[in-house]
């Protein structure tokens, strides 16, 4: 079953944690979101970044989505793989196996989420879920 989710950023706290003077840094972030569509609900992300010197930057981290998908409520973990550029963030995201809990606790499926250019507030996720 495809689901569409927009993704509303609430908070966004980053720290740098390594830095060199040619432009390269890592970095941690905490986000929340408000999740509307076909999954309703809120999550928070824990990004690992590192900004290269061509102003791309790589992250990837682990995202706890608790909320209902089309009525069925429960709890997930999304990982995360992606990149930011001029044009925006662009990632995918697989459902970690075994991390659903409640009516959602043999969740399994993959898709991507691409940032709004527009407002960078907003993105907009696509997954292909499996329940039974």
């Amino acid at each position: 079953m495809l689901v569409k989710s927009t993704r509303l950023m609430k908070n966004w706290d980053e720290s740098t944690t390594q830095e060199s003077g040619k432009g390269l840094k890592t970095s941690h972030a905490l986000v929340t979101y408000e999740l509307s569509g076909d999954i309703e609900g809120e999550s928070k992300l824990d990004y690992s970044m590192v900004y290269l010197p061509n102003s791309k930057t790589l992250f990837t981290g682990y995202e706890l989505v608790s909320g209902a998908i089309n009525g069925s409520k429960g709890s997930f973990v999304l990982l995360h793989e992606g990149i930011f550029d001029a044009s925006g963030a662009k990632m995918t995201v697989t459902i970690v196996a075994d991390s659903g809990c409640d009516e959602l606790e043999e969740i399994q499926g993959s898709g991507e989420i691409e940032s709004d250019i527009k407002d960078p507030m907003k993105a907009y996720m696509t997954i292909d879920i499996a329940l039974p």
